[in-house]
Parts: C-alpha cells; sequence; structure tokens
C-alpha cells in the first residue's frame, strides 16, 4: 500500500528500507518479482536497503557494500542480470556474486584510532 501511494506522485526516486523483513521467505520471493515488475513499468530508479544478500543481488542493477561506523562505501558491485527469472538465484553468476558480498562484509575493515577513547 505504501509502495502505491509513493508511486502516485510519479517519483523519480524510491527509498525502500528492509521493505521485506517481516515476510517469509515464500512470499518474500513473490514481492520481489511483483515489486520489480512494477518498478520496470514505472521506469523509476529505487534505492534498497537490506541485510539480505540473495534480495540485494535479485533487486539491484548496483550494489553498494558499506563499512561500519563511519560509514564509506568499500566496494560497488554491478550485477548483471538484466532479467531476472527466480531461477537465476541458483546460477553460478549469483552464487558468485553471493559469495563476494559474504567476503566483504566478514572481513570488515578495520576503523582508524585517532588515540585513546
Amino acid at each position: 500500500m505504501a509502495l502505491t501511494r509513493a508511486l502516485a506522485v510519479k517519483p523519480e526516486l524510491v527509498l525502500m528500507d528492509e521493505p521485506f523483513a517481516s515476510f517469509d521467505p515464500h512470499i518474500r520471493e513473490q514481492s520481489q518479482e511483483a515489486i520489480l515488475s512494477l518498478l520496470a513499468a514505472k521506469a523509476v530508479t529505487v534505492l534498497l536497503v537490506t541485510h539480505d544478500l540473495d534480495e540485494a543481488i535479485f533487486m539491484s542493477s548496483r550494489i553498494l557494500v558499506l563499512s561500519g561506523r563511519p560509514a564509506h562505501v568499500k566496494k560497488m558491485l554491478t550485477v548483471p542480470f538484466l532479467d531476472r527469472p527466480n531461477a537465476i538465484r541458483k546460477s553460478k553468476g549469483f552464487q558468485d556474486i553471493r559469495s563476494e558480498l559474504w567476503e566483504l562484509l566478514s572481513n570488515p575493515v578495520p576503523m582508524h584510532s585517532t588515540g585513546p577513547c
């Protein structure tokens, strides 16, 4: 419902912060596919914040991996899957990107100390 209201004013950008966090896995995947179809038809850019790696890969054309505080961009990944059938989640390319994201998130960049606290 909130997405419908947001799209009614024909925005250039829609911000989505953990939009599927409370959904069970089956409903989550169906909702992701439905929203991708809707947004493609509306030609709108979406900034999606998520902690779900699969969701980030499936719904994005670019992924920015942020560091801890103070946040900075550790890496930007381009997702090459323009046609996103649900089967893409099991592809080698999808799994390769997931592995790279997991590695980036598992090895945090150390924070620089400015002296004793």
